[in-house]
């Protein structure tokens, strides 16, 4: 089976599955009326797909099972501790998020709850790059077409796509600005991905960036520091956030600043298989 065969099988899988369940959480409510299990097992789907592929054509060579060093698991913490923080706080110049310490909620029961919610984003995280940077990434870059990260990001843009615009999720401002916001983010920050999976050549280093990812930008700030909106607060989910402005371009440097290492060490780790074998 060829690489490009496995490809579509994946795709075909994860696609029509994930969007049956995205339609049916869009159809029912919304995210607003399902629990972090439903939005889990989504996640999984991708993972799922790709382990059945691997599976019938028995090819692991490139799935990236290794642990990883503790230094790369490192940066995808500290690039999104230091780039969440950097977000939320111009919201707070801007007058978007006011920021003070939490006192309303004893402390020890914060970091309680923040483990349990970190650890459920890990499970969920690893759903996820199982599919996308476990199979996706190193499947289309063995096959040598161009620009591999921007079709990858697009595609990974793309399969959130229904639950972004119709989920409720970003129901404060109209679909049409939501996935434009979310289709900048996702290919900037796939871009990130990418590299880190390729560079480390393990996917436990990139659910580790993606879980940070999501645990600092959605969670970790609005427990400790930035939990009251601002007079200007309405413009949260245009700037902050996940896929506010400030967000994507807070990674866009990030990948201006890194270009040279990049370029340097990208095909280092990955095991490269010829197209047809």
């Amino acid at each position: 089976m060829t690489e490009r065969k496995k490809i579509l099988y994946f795709l075909t899988l994860t696609f029509i599955l994930s969007y049956l369940v995205e339609m049916f959480i869009v159809f029912n409510g919304g995210v607003n009326s399902f629990g972090i299990f439903m939005l889990t097992g989504l996640m999984w789907l991708p993972g799922l797909s790709s382990l059945s592929v691997r599976l019938a054509a028995n090819d692991w060579d490139d799935i990236g099972l290794k642990l990883g060093s503790i230094n790369n698991h490192f940066l995808g913490f500290i690039i999104s501790f230091a780039l969440s923080f950097l977000v939320f706080y111009l919201c707070s110049l801007f007058g978007i998020r006011k920021m003070a310490l939490v006192s309303d909620v004893p402390l020890q029961k914060i970091i309680a709850q923040l483990g349990i919610v970190f650890a459920i984003g890990y499970f969920s995280a690893l759903g996820e790059e199982l599919g996308w940077r476990g199979f996706l990434t190193p499947k289309i870059y063995s096959m040598g077409i161009k620009h591999p990260t921007l079709i990858s990001g697009v595609i990974w843009a793309s399969w959130h796509m229904p639950l972004v615009a119709l989920g409720g999720y970003y129901a404060s401002i109209s679909p049409i600005i939501v996935v434009t916001l979310y289709s900048l983010m996702i290919l900037t920050l796939n871009v990130f991905m990418n590299w880190i999976r390729l560079f480390s050549g393990s996917v436990f280093v990139a659910t580790s960036a993606h879980a940070f990812y999501n645990f600092f930008f959605q969670t970790f700030w609005f427990h400790l520091l930035f939990k009251a909106p601002g007079p200007n607060g309405d413009y949260w989910l245009h700037f902050g956030g996940d896929m506010g402005i400030f967000t994507t371009i807070a990674f866009f440097m990030i990948l201006l600043f890194g270009k040279y290492v990049i370029k340097q060490n990208i095909s280092v780790t990955m095991p490269v298989k010829v197209e047809g074998s």
